[in-house]
């Protein structure tokens, strides 16, 4: 099922050349683009005016990630890493894994192999007793 075409008026030749140069931009660049460079009311305008099944789509995602919570393990990783001083993309490279894993474990997206975990304590010393702790650790 395709959504219906949306009537559009004829572009003059800067706006058709804007229209190519967003058009051909990478979606992260277009997206961090569009997070820096909009005040919060132009970006709900713009929502606004996108295609109902884009909005739903939006909508969804937005009640999804909401609905995902970090649990103590994501927690744990953050908070051991932070006083570790380390950046994910450092602990990644000790690890020898990409810094997004480690974002998506401290997201609580993905949980870390069994056999990651000998690893990742050796990295983050405080790490085991923070799993310890009976309490969320404080950020």
């Amino acid at each position: 099922m395709s959504a219906a075409p949306v009537q559009t008026r004829p572009l003059d030749a800067d706006q058709d050349a804007v229209v190519r140069l967003l058009r051909g931009m990478h979606p992260y660049q277009f997206a961090r683009w569009l997070r820096t460079g909009l005040d919060n009311a132009t970006l709900a305008g713009l929502v606004a005016v996108l295609p109902a099944a884009r909005q739903a789509a939006l909508a969804e995602h937005t009640r999804a990630a909401a609905a995902s919570t970090a649990g103590p393990l994501a927690i744990a990783i953050r908070t051991a890493r932070e006083r570790a001083g380390l950046t994910q993309r450092q602990l990644g490279d000790r690890l020898g894994i990409r810094q997004s894993s480690v974002g998506q474990w401290e997201r609580g997206f993905t949980r870390p192999a069994a056999w990651r975990m000998a690893s990742l304590h050796d990295a983050l010393p405080d790490l085991a007793a923070l799993l310890d702790t009976p309490q969320r650790p404080a950020r």
